[in-house]
């Protein structure tokens, strides 16, 4: 789960919290399911990008920077 600057991907509008769905490591991508895909769809970005997008400014509520949550499942 990222939450990153939508600017950052060149999308409208400020931060945003997805899910990860796949990462392709020969192109370096990973694709991010956008929670509102009836307004931006899934999209393939670089981890760069992807990274710098996550590093604009702080959140406007929290006032914390942006980053990401690995989530795993256990027994």
């Amino acid at each position: 789960i990222v939450n990153y600057h939508r600017k950052g991907l060149g999308q409208k509008s400020g931060g945003h919290i997805s899910g990860l769905g796949a990462y392709h490591e020969k192109s370096d991508m990973v694709l991010i399911l956008d929670t509102a895909n009836y307004k931006y769809p899934w999209v393939w970005v670089k981890v760069d990008r992807l990274w710098k997008a996550m590093c604009v400014g702080v959140d406007s509520e929290s006032k914390k920077t942006r980053g990401f949550l690995l989530v795993t499942a256990t027994k």
